[in-house]
C-alpha cells in the first residue's frame, strides 16, 4: 500500500514538473489556470431507459404533429422514443446541464476534469442514474449508448470514447503502460495507456514503440477506457519530441 502511494505521489510531481515547463507556469486571475483550455466535453446518447420508478413518475409527454404522425405509424418506438427526451443531464461540482433530445442525445461542455460524476434526471428533479467516469482537463468523453436503470438508480454505457492532448508523465514498457496526463493542466491525473492495444506512432505515421517516448513527450490520444481504467483499442500519437 505504502509502495503505492510514493508511486502515486511521484507521478503526480513529475506530472506537474512536465505540465509546467509546457504550459510557462500558466495564468491567474479567473482561480482556474486556462479556463478555456481545461474545458472538457462530456457527449453521448440515452438509449433506453429501465425501472418502474421512471414509468410512475413520466408525465404524458407534449406531442408535436410529427411526433403524433409517428406514433399511429409505429406506436411503440414513439412512446419508446419519448422515454429519451428531456432527460436533464448534468455533472456534480459544475454548472454544466443539459437536456437529451428526442433521440436520447447530449452535450455538455464545462470546466470539469478527472474524475467526473454525470447525473441523469428526469423533468422533476429524480434522479434516474449515475456513472462515475475520467476526463482528463480539455478532453472529450463520449458515451455511447447509455442504459439507465431507474431502479438502481444506475447508468451505464456501452463503450466510453476518450479524446485528448496529453504529456507523457511516466512509463513502464515492460508492463506494456505509458501514463499520459492532460498537458493543459497542472497536477492533472495521469491515466494508463495499454500500449499491447494501442497503435503507437508519430505523426508522420511512423509505427513506434513505448521505449520510442520520453518523459515530457507530447501525446494525442485517441481510444477507449476499459473497465479497469485503462485506455485501449484505439491511437496514441506524438507529436513532438
Amino acid at each position: 500500500m505504502k509502495q503505492r502511494v510514493r508511486v502515486l505521489a511521484v507521478l503526480i510531481l513529475l506530472s506537474s514538473a512536465l505540465l509546467l515547463g509546457a504550459c510557462g507556469g500558466g495564468e491567474s486571475g479567473s482561480g482556474i489556470q486556462g479556463v478555456e483550455i481545461d474545458a472538457a466535453t462530456t457527449l453521448g446518447n440515452v438509449s433506453e431507459v429501465i425501472g418502474s420508478a421512471h414509468v410512475r413518475r413520466e408525465e404524458p409527454p407534449r406531442q408535436t404533429l410529427l411526433a403524433r404522425l409517428l406514433s399511429r405509424i409505429a406506436p411503440s418506438e414513439a412512446v419508446a422514443a419519448s422515454l429519451l427526451a428531456g432527460i436533464r443531464v448534468s455533472v456534480l461540482g459544475s454548472s454544466a446541464s443539459t437536456v437529451t433530445d428526442d433521440a436520447g442525445s447530449f452535450v455538455l461542455n464545462g470546466g470539469f476534469f478527472d474524475f467526473v460524476l454525470v447525473r441523469f434526471e428526469d423533468a422533476g428533479g429524480n434522479l434516474l442514474g449515475r456513472l462515475t467516469t475520467v476526463i482528463p482537463a480539455g478532453g472529450s468523453m463520449t458515451l455511447h449508448d447509455v442504459k439507465i436503470d431507474a431502479d438502481r438508480r444506475s447508468a451505464t454505457p456501452a463503450t466510453q470514447e476518450l479524446q485528448y492532448e496529453g504529456v507523457v508523465a511516466w512509463k513502464d514498457c515492460v508492463a506494456n503502460r505509458l501514463f499520459v496526463a492532460s498537458r493543459h493542466r497542472l497536477l492533472s491525473l495521469p491515466l494508463a495507456i495499454d500500449t499491447g492495444k494501442m497503435l503507437l506512432s508519430e505523426v508522420g505515421g511512423r509505427p513506434l514503440a513505448c521505449a520510442d517516448f520520453a518523459l515530457g513527450d507530447p501525446v494525442d490520444v485517441h481510444a477507449f477506457l476499459a473497465p479497469d481504467g485503462t485506455l485501449g483499442y484505439g491511437t496514441a500519437v506524438r507529436v513532438g519530441g
